[in-house]
Order: structure tokens, then C-alpha cells, then sequence
């Protein structure tokens, strides 16, 4: 498992002392890094994310619950312990609704803090361990939908068809095949077939039609277009000119 990085929150030095000794004699996987109040918390958390939030609730400037709600707004998914002096159900219930993972009242009890730390950590191996598994799918989910499309380009190939191959949503498969390779499903499977249409129409004799069919268009006036808008010229002109180029 990777190096976690905890960030403890806490206003009194004893206390951030206390629970840095805590993590850090049973030599977790974890780096531990302090704040003297939310607003800290929250600065140093934008420069660097930590896995873990360790926080008091009663902090001047931002307290534990408001820095909580302002880490879920933003879309965090830090794992939140929080650490507090107040044991009142208001407390507790705010923190559930802000998506806290544990909830420990001081004095901290140091078995409960063990109980409750440890269950963080192996949710966070969970998670990386799933991670990787969907990334590993994604990649090789978009992986074969690359090979389809140069195997089978002369196809009609739809977006949902590719999907339903890699069992993905169409959404889905559109949305990752765009963060993977920087370009829509549907342009880069154009773009291949005018890039193999611009070679058949250098390197051989065959009928513009017949060209137009063999990378999967059977209408040659769209055809005609897409490999316009692709090269700035016509098949025919595409063709001139290669081939004028050859001869000189």
C-alpha cells in the first residue's frame, strides 16, 4: 500500500503531539502533518490532499464541522475522524451528513482510536485496490475498443455497438474514451478511416466509390465531406496531388 498522508487538526499542541505519537508509534504506512485550525487545514490541504483528516471540532477561524462541509464541497473524498470534547447528538449528527467516518469523544480512549484508525486505513487499501481494478478495465476497455476500430473500420461501427462490446454504457465508454485518448469515439474512428482512405487513394488505382466503401461509407458525397473537412481537399484533389508529387 502506498505512503497515506494524515493531516491532524487541532488547536492545542498537547493534543496534536498526543495523537501524532499515536499514529506514529505503530509505524502506519502514514505521514503525518499538523494544522492549528480549520483555515490552515483547509490551505494546506488545497496545496497537498490528505487521505486522512483528523480534526477537532472546536478550532478558531473554521471549526471541524465547517471544515468537513467545505471539504465535501468540493468534492474531497477524505476519510474525516472526528475528535471532540462535546458529546452532544447535534454534534454527531452533523458530522454523519457531512460524511464523517468516526467519531471519537476526548479523552481519547487509545484502543477506540486504534479501532476506528485502522478501519480508515483498510477502507483506503479497499479503495485503492478497487481503483486500480477499474483502471485496469478502463484500460483495457478502451484498449479494445482501439482494435475493433482499426480491425473492423470498413464496419458500420456505432458508438453503442463498441459500448455493448466492452459491456460499458455508451455515456460511459464516450466520457473515458475522451479522458484517455484527448478525442470523441466517433472522431477518432472518422479520423482512422480517412487516414486509411488517404493511403489507398496514394498507393493505389481503385475507384474513389470503391475507397469510400472499403472504410465503411457507402454514400461517397459524405464520404466526400468528411475527407475534406479531414485533408482541406477533395479525394480527387488528394489524390492529384500525391500523385503530381510522386512525378516531380
Amino acid at each position: 500500500m502506498r505512503e497515506l498522508t494524515c493531516l491532524i487538526a487541532e488547536d492545542s499542541s498537547v493534543e496534536r503531539d498526543g495523537l501524532r505519537f499515536l499514529i506514529e508509534s505503530k509505524r502506519y504506512p502514514v505521514r503525518v502533518l499538523e494544522a492549528a485550525n480549520g483555515e490552515d487545514a483547509l490551505e494546506n490541504m488545497e496545496k497537498e490532499r490528505a487521505d486522512i483528516l483528523i480534526t477537532d471540532i472546536r478550532m478558531p477561524f473554521m471549526d471541524g464541522l465547517a471544515l468537513s462541509r467545505a471539504i465535501r464541497e468540493r468534492g474531497w473524498r477524505t476519510k474525516i475522524l472526528i475528535c471532540s470534547a462535546y458529546g452532544e447528538f447535534t454534534y454527531a449528527k452533523q458530522a454523519i451528513e457531512y460524511g464523517v467516518s468516526g467519531y471519537l469523544l476526548k479523552p481519547i480512549q487509545r484502543g477506540e482510536f486504534y479501532r476506528q484508525f485502522e478501519q480508515l486505513l483498510s477502507g483506503l487499501e479497499q479503495e485503492e485496490k478497487e481503483e486500480e481494478h477499474d483502471a485496469q478495465t478502463e484500460h483495457g476497455a478502451i484498449e479494445s475498443v482501439l482494435r475493433v476500430i482499426h480491425e473492423r473500420y470498413r464496419e458500420p461501427l456505432t458508438l453503442e455497438g463498441l459500448a455493448q462490446g466492452v459491456h460499458f454504457a455508451p455515456t460511459y465508454l464516450s466520457a473515458l474514451f475522451r479522458k484517455k485518448t484527448g478525442t470523441t469515439l466517433i472522431k477518432y474512428l472518422t479520423n482512422y478511416r480517412m487516414e486509411r482512405a488517404a493511403e489507398m487513394l496514394t498507393k493505389s488505382d481503385l475507384p474513389i466509390a470503391e475507397i469510400a466503401r472499403r472504410v465503411g461509407y457507402d454514400n461517397i458525397s459524405y464520404f466526400s465531406l468528411l475527407f475534406k473537412a479531414r485533408f482541406g481537399v477533395s479525394p480527387a484533389q488528394f489524390r492529384k496531388a500525391r500523385r503530381t508529387g510522386d512525378k516531380t
